[in-house]
């Protein structure tokens, strides 16, 4: 650490050398300068512990977050399988002729689903 005062030539007495503050302070309050720096270094740490809490308890509001859209997902992909089932049972008891036009019309009405859905709990392709 380098000196608060410094040399200026010129100044008092025979030497001729005078000191200037540097406005360090210079005064260490009577601690012994390796104390003194431990002792900023624990504000430091705690400093740190409390932006270190604060952040954990950030992200413990995401998993939560997290989990909710899971369960939402999953609830969406129970109600296409569900959607899936039924329309194959719908398009089984069609006559062959009707059963690529439905096939085309349901694939339609699972996309919309699926947006309209995505749309509901907030999700974006």
């Amino acid at each position: 650490m380098a000196d608060p005062f410094r040399v200026i030539e010129g100044g008092l007495g025979e030497a001729g050398l005078r000191l200037e503050n540097k406005h360090g302070g210079g005064n260490s309050g009577g601690m012994d300068p390796l104390a003194a720096r431990v002792d900023a270094l624990d504000k430091r740490v705690d400093r740190i512990e409390t932006r270190l809490d604060k952040l954990e308890d950030r992200l413990r509001g995401v998993e939560t977050g997290i989990g909710e859209i899971k369960g939402k997902l999953d609830g969406i992909a129970s109600q296409i399988g569900t959607l899936e089932r039924t329309t194959g049972q719908m398009i089984a008891k069609l006559p062959s002729w009707w059963q690529m036009p439905t096939v085309v019309g349901g694939t339609a009405a699972v996309v919309i689903l699926l947006l309209a859905l995505a749309k509901k709990y907030g999700l974006t392709f």
